[in-house]
């Protein structure tokens, strides 16, 4: 699914890409929260878009893309979300 994302089902949640190793994943109807062990990278299919993306309980920026910033970007055609961060706890609230 991550070098096609666009055959990831569009009415659930899945982490599709990472570039640091993930120790635990929790998905929820309106919540999916995950561990790393550091700084990472990651793409995700949402069923809904983000309300709001936290990094170890603090708020993340959204932004218009993610090169070398942390923060967070949702594409809602694809529904696809990019997260970048240093905090090991990721939790995205969806609408």
């Amino acid at each position: 699914m991550a070098e096609m994302p666009e055959t990831a089902p569009t009415n659930e949640n899945h982490i599709l890409w990472y570039d640091h190793q993930i120790r635990e994943v929790k998905y929820e109807d309106r919540h999916v929260a995950y561990r790393t062990w550091g700084p990472g990278r990651e793409r995700l299919k949402l069923a809904k878009a983000p309300h709001e993306v936290k990094g170890a309980g603090e708020r993340a920026t959204s932004r218009d893309a993610l090169k070398s910033t942390d923060g967070w970007y949702w594409d809602e055609p694809r529904q696809m979300l990019e997260v970048r961060h240093r905090e090991r706890q990721i939790d995205i609230i969806l609408r």
